[in-house]
């Protein structure tokens, strides 16, 4: 039996985290910005951190990544969320999330997109 192209379709882009697809599918949890209380920056970092404490794949920092970027966080801050959070999430998930950010980066500066230090 085949899936229906649409659904094919649907689990590619969550395969893949694509920010629409999940967005359309978390509805107004996936962006709480205003209800969180935090400045955009601090809400970017909370987020990208909570990935890293989750070992989150590679995919899912790429969406986080782009929009702490489009908030002002540098890669200082970034790799400064990684430190703060070691003691807690541990060197396994710290050795991950480094290399999926290192990925995400060099992707973004080989790209458009310019990522700030």
């Amino acid at each position: 039996m085949d899936p229906p192209p649409e659904i094919i379709a649907t689990l590619r882009a969550l395969a893949t985290a694509d920010g629409q697809a999940l967005d359309g599918l978390l509805g107004p949890a996936a962006e709480n910005l205003e209800e969180s209380g935090l400045d955009p920056r601090a809400h970017a970092l909370v987020r990208f951190t909570a990935l890293v404490a989750l070992g989150a794949p590679g995919e899912s920092f790429r969406s986080e990544v782009e929009r702490a970027v489009d908030r002002g966080v540098g890669t200082a801050d970034l790799l400064g969320a990684l430190v703060a959070a070691a003691p807690q999430v541990g060197a396994p998930r710290l050795v991950s999330a480094s290399r999926e950010l290192l990925g995400v980066l060099g992707t973004m500066t080989t790209g458009h997109d310019r990522v700030h230090g």
